[in-house]
């Protein structure tokens, strides 16, 4: 069931299942995406031990939106998660965060309430723009830093990125073109101008456990780049998610599931 709570001055809407067990899974969505993307996991008996919750950016999904579009920035967006998990008084979470939700938890991650931390098609960034060598140059990914998109190249942009053509579903298109148009030109604004923190950095001191989960299909993110950063994981290499591209979590729900709950019983 959808809920809502007031976070600094926005509704921002989430969804979430078990919500009596103390231990929380945080999923954050990527770029023009909404807590709808994790419906496979908020419905996994898997995770039946873990409070499960899916968040909607501010600008994305039920929302609010920013009345100032400058704000919207990886930085202000790990803001808002930690002001999310603080509202809600959480205080043992394991956030998962895809593509720029992602980069999103790892800004939001922090050694008194993080228990583990799951990225998937995320390429850290250092403080200088590293987009060049983190991510594949595909003609489709424009449309994630244009304002204005048009649905015949959204849905081309799908095409391109989901292996499992089966696993379209038309939320996709409708949160793509219901995401504000600045979440996604400041966004691009943001990143180049190096106001992210060295995502790098963070990691590697991190005392927490980590899982970069990869697939084997994704047009978007430069594998190597990441594998070439020597991360100290938990799993002791990336984690392959087979028959899938850039949205495992619905192309292959059972597989990521599975390496998640993995993840989760060996923390």
């Amino acid at each position: 069931m959808e809920k809502f709570i007031r976070v600094q001055n926005l509704d921002i809407a989430y969804n979430e299942t078990n919500s009596n067990k103390q231990n929380t899974l945080l999923f954050v969505h990527g770029n023009s995406g909404s807590k709808n993307v994790y419906h496979h996991q908020l419905a996994c008996e898997l995770f039946k031990d873990y409070r499960v919750i899916a968040m909607d950016l501010p600008g994305h999904g039920q929302s609010s939106r920013c009345e100032d579009e400058d704000c919207y920035t990886i930085t202000w967006y790990s803001k808002i998660v930690k002001s999310f998990i603080s509202t809600l008084n959480l205080t043992s979470v394991i956030l998962v965060g895809h593509s720029l939700g992602g980069h999103v938890v790892v800004g939001a991650s922090d050694k008194s309430y993080t228990k583990g931390l799951v990225i998937f098609h995320t390429p850290p960034l250092n403080r200088t723009y590293d987009a060049a060598y983190g991510f594949n140059q595909s003609p489709h990914f424009a449309c994630y830093l244009n304002g204005e998109v048009s649905p015949e190249n959204v849905d081309l942009l799908l095409d391109a990125t989901l292996y499992n053509k089966n696993a379209y579903e038309q939320f996709l298109l409708n949160d793509f073109m219901n995401t504000h148009p600045s979440c996604r030109t400041k966004l691009g604004t943001s990143a180049q101008a190096n106001v992210q923190l060295s995502e790098i950095d963070k990691l590697k001191k991190a005392t927490f456990p980590i899982a970069i989960f990869t697939t084997d299909h994704d047009p978007i993110v430069n594998v190597n780049y990441i594998k070439e950063l020597n991360f100290r994981l938990r799993s002791g290499d990336l984690v392959c998610i087979n028959e899938a591209g850039h949205y495992p979590q619905l192309e292959n729900p059972e597989a990521f599931n599975r390496e998640l709950l993995n993840f989760l019983e060996d923390l």
